[in-house]
């Protein structure tokens, strides 16, 4: 069965997200993956809107603009063109939007009466291009991946860590994380089978797992999980900007501060010929200001193409607070076929089939995309087994039409808490956990003066040409899996 799984998954965001969405108007495959975003929608100042809807000269006058509402900290406006934004339906989002690439494409034509910033609304997500996990998570009983590490002194500092993601599922102290963990709780966690079977929604656990692999390499971190990205793993660009922001002064009102690191698995290619997410240029100014290291991953499309906002780790402005995370195979001799690449990508750490907390109760979970015969990104005569193609498995989504709750191939958590999973998602928390056990051992406060030491010390790797650092927590242990069973 072949697999679609941007389509595919692209429809499951959709409709968590309640928005009309579309692709890119590049995006042919794994060499160039499409950017998503809001249909029939562009972000503009509020300013430049009003000239577009009022002004004789507006270039956008025959699309009739209309603004839609203003974000509280991202500062821009949705300006809706065309008749797509209007569309009471969701429709196919892989159906064309030409409205968007026309109306930015007449904007820069007019830059030298009016330079307008302009940019389509992007979606932030844990899902994008091929899919982002690499993988969907795998039921198992093997031990996890990160194990006895030493915690640090007690009367030393303890790091402070704020994730960004999916929330933490309800009960999740049962899981043996230990102590220091806070965060909402999800909500809305299962579907229910026409058998009355509970089933795990796509992404649910997402966060979960990651605290669990962070908390392991740095056990006496303070670590807030936010739900940020609970519709379906991602947020539009600028309600993304609007709810990080909402997210650091909760965060900010209990610790008094920021945090001395923030974990987010989740980005996003952007539309051709930008540089840069549009709003989320207002928190990284922010960030200039603050101690914050922010550790982002590098996204799963296999190659070289940016990924925001990760990507901001090879800007001179911001490449102190930024460190943009790849995956290390599961044996750890090289980058993932899945895993970014490029001169922006400054650590590999291990990210293919990690082992790490996944669901507090017994649950099943149906998998929406199958596995493919050849692997997406890597030559058939190459012999690693990557995770396009094991552990295989056949995805109710990939099926025309999608077969139906239960059916297909299905995951069984009911004897087990925990998961094998991979993506760059969760290299990402092994590499925010590795700088804070390092501060937390050396009782210090500075996360970005412990992230340039540690580039000074840290073994190199080469990565397609380009030198990196790679990056193995201790405490983790490579333990490959059986990827017949």
């Amino acid at each position: 069965m072949a697999s679609r799984r941007f389509a595919e998954q692209l429809g499951v965001v959709q409709e968590g997200l309640q928005k009309s969405l579309a692709a890119g108007p590049t995006g042919t495959g794994p060499a160039d993956p499409p950017c998503a975003f809001q249909r029939g929608t562009i972000l503009v100042s509020g300013e430049d809107a009003g000239w577009l809807q009022e002004s004789s000269d507006s270039p956008l006058r025959d699309m009739s603009p209309r603004r839609q509402d203003h974000t509280e900290r991202a500062g821009l406006v949705r300006l809706s063109i065309g008749s797509a934004a209007d569309e009471a339906e969701l429709g196919d989002p892989m159906r064309p939007d030409d409205e968007v690439p026309e109306a930015l494409k007449r904007l820069k034509d007019v830059a030298d009466r009016r330079a307008i910033a302009a940019a389509p609304n992007h979606v932030i997500g844990i899902t994008n291009g091929t899919v982002c996990p690499a993988d969907e998570p795998w039921a198992t009983t093997d031990p996890r991946s990160v194990r006895d590490v030493v915690p640090a002194p007690a009367d030393h500092r303890q790091p402070l860590v704020l994730v960004i993601d999916t929330g933490l599922v309800a009960d999740y102290g049962t899981l043996g994380f230990g102590d220091g963990i806070s965060g909402a709780p999800r909500k809305d966690e299962t579907n229910t089978g026409p058998d009355g079977q509970q089933f795990i929604r796509e992404y649910v656990g997402h966060g979960t797992f990651i605290t669990g692999l962070l908390k392991a390499v740095a056990p006496t971190a303070l670590v807030h999980v936010s739900n940020v990205l609970d519709h379906s793993g991602a947020a539009l660009e600028d309600d993304f900007t609007d709810r990080l922001f909402a997210a650091l002064d909760q965060f900010q009102a209990e610790h008094t501060g920021w945090p001395d690191i923030i974990s987010l698995s989740a980005g996003s290619p952007v539309f051709k010929d930008l540089h840069g997410l549009h709003t989320f240029s207002r928190f990284m100014e922010a960030l200039r200001d603050k101690p914050t290291l922010l550790v982002a991953a590098a996204g799963n499309n296999g190659n070289s193409i940016r990924f925001w906002p990760a990507a901001y780790a090879a800007e001179p402005s911001t490449a102190d607070s930024v460190v943009s995370v790849g995956a290390l195979r599961e044996d750890l001799t090289g980058r993932t076929c899945f895993s970014d690449f490029g001169p922006w990508v400054k650590v590999f750490a291990p990210g293919e089939r990690l082992v790490s907390g996944f669901s507090a109760a017994a649950r099943k979970l149906q998998y929406q995309h199958a596995t493919f015969d050849q692997c997406q990104f890597l030559p058939p005569a190459d012999e690693y087994c990557c995770t396009c193609r094991a552990p295989h498995h056949d995805g109710a989504l990939s099926h025309q039409p999608p077969l139906a709750l239960g059916e297909g191939s299905v995951a069984d958590f009911t004897g087990t808490h925990d998961a094998r999973w991979s993506g760059t998602s969760f290299a990402t928390p092994l590499v925010a956990g590795y700088v804070a056990q390092r501060m937390a051992r050396e009782n210090r406060a500075d996360a970005r003066g412990v992230y340039a030491d540690m580039c000074k010390d840290a073994e190199r790797i080469d990565i397609a040409g380009e030198t990196a650092l790679k990056i193995v927590p201790s405490g983790f242990v490579v333990q490959p899996m059986d990827v017949d069973r």
